[in-house]
């Protein structure tokens, strides 16, 4: 008898273990959201950018991007910026592009190089640095197009003495269906990340496809000479090397945000995270943490949510109503970060996307392991 009141006690103590770590991932969970609401809220209202006309060289790297090149130069052009250039570098590739980029010749504003040799991204923009006759560079990929007329301006704003990297905002084209709800959703919660870590005084992380920082920085670190044998990177890697909290900023402006053209298949959407990835086994500890916390702490919130549910069954309406009252809370105090980042979503897409957020990641862990090397330029 005394021993089956033993057994009861264990048991019942080693369910409230689990209901006491899943209550504090739950209040961990919370406050990542609340850091994030309160210092990127904080960096919005307090941001105010500057009309500097200074000269600017946009630098944009393709590579088959016939179609891409042929939609969205012209957005790249039209900028309302006084005083830029645009450099594209055609790196070697097969499809039309050099014909496509025949058709703007005539533009004083552009500048072409024609590259032979297959040698990589970071051998295409070097080419371009290198050509570039002004000292902020500008970056933005064949398949993105700016915001809008002021992208340029935007960006150039938030350039200071001290701030000498600008950290964009790489968003994606809004189209239908879960999956780009998903990508959407996925290119957010980057964002949040890597602008806090950054607002904090670690960056370690930046989208390429709008990214801006002068030539003497990059000229600081070698350029991409310490990477140059690794595909990708010429982003984040360049970042791990020149950038501090004394030298670098964030632009949260959405008429600073870039959009690229978003990937219909889920395995195409895979392949692609798989290679923006690829870099984060480089990152400092500042970096992994980072960019890791928010989906451990989030993941262990949900298995332990399911042991709850499947082990213990008296406490699942406990489990269930500490999530709802989770997604309910993230989901109003993160209303005006969703609307400045472009992020349209009710409330049953928001959770739905929440709950499947870390099934999406072990995917790609999985992936990593069985699919063949997609790191290609």
């Amino acid at each position: 008898m005394i021993g089956s009141g033993l057994i009861l006690l264990d048991r019942f103590f080693y369910k409230m273990i689990i209901i006491s770590i899943y209550t504090s991932f739950f209040l961990i969970q919370i406050l990542i959201y609340l850091s994030y609401m309160f210092l990127l809220n904080k960096e919005l209202k307090n941001t105010k950018e500057k009309n500097i006309d200074l000269p600017v060289s946009i630098i944009i790297s393709a590579k088959n991007e016939a179609e891409n090149l042929k939609n969205f130069l012209p957005l790249v052009l039209n900028q309302k910026h006084n005083n830029f250039e645009v450099i594209v570098v055609n790196d070697n590739s097969t499809d039309e592009t050099e014909k496509i980029l025949s058709m703007f010749f005539q533009n004083k504003l552009l500048k072409i190089i024609n590259l032979k040799a297959n040698e990589g991204k970071k051998n295409a923009l070097t080419f371009a640095i290198n050509e570039s006759k002004n000292d902020f560079l500008v970056f933005i990929d064949a398949d993105c197009f700016p915001a809008s007329e002021d992208w340029l301006a935007s960006i150039c704003g938030n350039l200071s003495e001290e701030k000498q990297i600008i950290l964009g905002f790489g968003n994606y084209q809004k189209t239908s269906g879960f999956l780009n709800n998903l990508i959407l959703y996925d290119t957010y919660i980057i964002g949040l990340q890597y602008f806090t870590a950054s607002i904090l005084g670690f960056p370690y992380m930046c989208a390429g496809r709008n990214l801006a920082y002068s030539k003497k920085q990059w000229e600081n670190v070698n350029g991409f000479e310490k990477y140059k044998n690794i595909l990708s990177g010429d982003d984040d890697l360049f970042l791990k090397q020149a950038g501090n909290k004394n030298n670098t900023t964030i632009s949260l402006n959405p008429q600073s945000f870039t959009y690229s053209v978003p990937k219909i298949k889920f395995r195409d959407f895979i392949k692609q995270k798989n290679r923006h990835t690829s870099t984060a086994r480089y990152y400092n500890f500042s970096g992994i943490f980072f960019s890791t916390f928010d989906i451990v702490s989030r993941s262990v919130f949900f298995i332990l949510l399911i042991i709850l549910i499947c082990c213990l069954n008296k406490f699942s309406i406990f489990a269930f109503i500490l999530l709802l009252i989770r997604c309910i809370i993230l989901f109003l105090i993160t209303k005006k970060l969703r609307k400045n980042f472009q992020l349209e979503l009710n409330f049953f897409k928001y959770f739905a996307l929440d709950f499947f957020y870390p099934i999406f990641y072990l995917i790609i862990m999985i992936s990593k392991i069985f699919m063949l090397n997609n790191d290609k330029w």
